[in-house]
């Protein structure tokens, strides 16, 4: 599911800095099958049993891209309700009836879940 690397564990080694402090980095790439997001929660979960194991050790995650596939889903799910929404409006603006509305704004997410 994914492969686990050192950075700087190449020759010659890369320095690896984190708020102005040398750091050990562990770069976790994913597969190109896998579920990013599954990857980072299972990466999450990982440190947070490495955390309870060493409570001495600061340990921290850097960036994932967790948050920004998060968020960008959540804005097309607005989007596509906002649209449908909308498109329910105009539809009932040129019919002037709620039946074939309702007909129409039911076929409309219908039809976005079979593309």
């Amino acid at each position: 599911m994914l492969k686990v690397t050192l950075l700087g564990a190449t020759n010659p080694p890369t320095a690896v800095r984190l708020n102005d402090r040398d750091v050990l980095a562990v770069q976790v790439v994913k597969r190109g099958t896998a579920n990013t997001l599954e990857v980072v929660d299972r990466v999450e979960r990982e440190v947070a049993q490495l955390r309870s194991k060493f409570a001495d050790v600061r340990i921290e995650l850097a960036a994932t891209q967790a948050t920004y596939i998060r968020e960008a889903t959540a804005a097309t799910i607005e989007a596509l309700v906002l649209a449908v929404l909308l498109s329910t409006v105009v539809i009932y603006l040129f019919l002037g009836n709620w039946q074939a509305t309702a007909i129409s704004a039911l076929a409309i997410p219908t039809s976005l879940l079979g593309t």
